[in-house]
């Protein structure tokens, strides 16, 4: 039996998807669409067909609609079964992109609302306002939208952005959870905490993603005061960096700030060998997440999780369960959960090994590609 053929159009990171298409790959012919020209290589290396378009970062350009022109022409040319559009512009250019090209089968992931969806700042309200319109009509001609967790769906059902009847939920992208369990000596460890700057003895806490207001990075720097009595070892190890082109960049003199209370290596490809170091990881993102993948990371490394009760996070944090969920924007708060971690080594494993088992029961790569499966058969069976 031939295989479909599956575009997933995304952005500058639509490689995370290909261990996904890999798994799909005995059923679907997988092509690649994304805004990164460097990426072929990669995708050349997994034997999938990659194509480029030149959709921005940004909030608007002309170079939008000249990348749903080009989607469209593209999509026309190729003869698609299904095109599955994941991230936020991309599910809305290239879906209806798709439409223009008579793709029988349209689906869009929108994983995370976002920051547009995140403050109540009117520059993002003007904003928010704008693109519901732009998603409605999005998932007006789509077969369906999948989003990663309840909330999300529940939010964009009752503002009507999409139709209950359209919407689906698939919690994450999926995990590769065998490739977490690391083989390293005790020697390889300490070289790489010398390297870092840390001694045997610092309790380090950890938070991996991009620098940004809504992602709570300036509140860590602000917890340490608080911490500094009780855990006088403690340091703060920040894995990514700023990002200099989000609706809620941190200003230079903020940046600075940061580097000067913590030890940053910068962005990290592959970051677990530096996330196993942590003794606690902090999560204060009010960011909409969809499902934070590095939540998942943090559990399968069997590492405590302190985070900010927020969408997203309460899909992997259940309080005193899998990790302690504490309110959002207070420094005071996140000091007071870390503390608790420091000093309770029996809570710490019981909430380590509850989100470790949470994540392979419910978020492993196996279960969300069978997941997929099941969405593309139920609109092209």
């Amino acid at each position: 039996m031939s295989r479909k053929r599956l575009i997933v159009v995304g952005g500058p990171d639509v490689d995370a998807r290909i261990p996904l298409l890999k798994k799909l790959s005995d059923s679907y012919e997988p092509i690649a669409f994304g805004t990164d020209k460097t990426l072929k290589d990669t995708f050349d290396s997994h034997e999938i067909e990659f194509h480029h378009y030149p959709l921005t970062r940004g909030f608007l350009s002309l170079k939008d609609l000249s990348a749903q022109r080009i989607c469209k022409d593209k999509f026309t040319a190729l003869k698609p079964d299904i095109v599955h559009t994941f991230d936020t512009k991309p599910s809305v250019f290239a879906r209806l992109a798709a439409d223009q090209a008579q793709v029988p089968t349209i689906i869009g992931t929108l994983p995370g609302l976002g920051i547009l969806w995140s403050g109540n700042q009117f520059s993002l309200r003007w904003r928010r306002s704008f693109y519901s319109g732009l998603h409605t009509k999005a998932c007006k001609v789509s077969s369906c939208t999948v989003f990663q967790n309840q909330d999300d769906i529940d939010l964009m059902v009752r503002e009507r952005v999409v139709e209950e009847s359209k919407a689906r939920l698939i919690r994450g992208s999926g995990i590769e959870a065998e490739s977490y369990n690391l083989r390293w000596n005790e020697e390889e460890k300490s070289a790489l905490r010398e390297e870092l700057g840390l001694s045997e003895n610092d309790f380090v806490i950890t938070n991996l993603g991009r620098w940004t207001r809504s992602k709570g990075i300036l509140q860590l720097i602000e917890a340490l005061p608080y911490l500094s009595k009780t855990i006088p070892q403690a340091k703060l190890l920040l894995i990514g960096k700023e990002d200099t082109n989000g609706l809620d960049r941190l200003t230079p003199k903020e940046v600075q700030k940061i580097k000067a209370h913590a030890l940053c290596p910068g962005y990290v490809s592959d970051p677990k060998k530096l996330l196993a170091l942590s003794d606690v990881f902090v999560f204060p993102s009010t960011y909409r997440e969809g499902l934070p993948r590095v939540l998942m990371e943090a559990a399968l490394l069997k590492i405590p999780i302190v985070a900010a009760d927020n969408v997203g996070t309460r899909e992997i944090v259940q309080q005193e369960t899998t990790g302690l969920l504490l309110p959002p924007n207070n420094p005071q708060a996140l000091a007071v959960g870390i503390i608790h971690i420091f000093q309770n080594e029996k809570l710490s494993r019981k909430l380590t090994t509850n989100a470790h088992n949470l994540v392979l029961k419910e978020f492993t790569l196996d279960k969300i590609q069978m997941e997929h499966r099941r969405l593309y058969d139920e609109f092209t069976a």
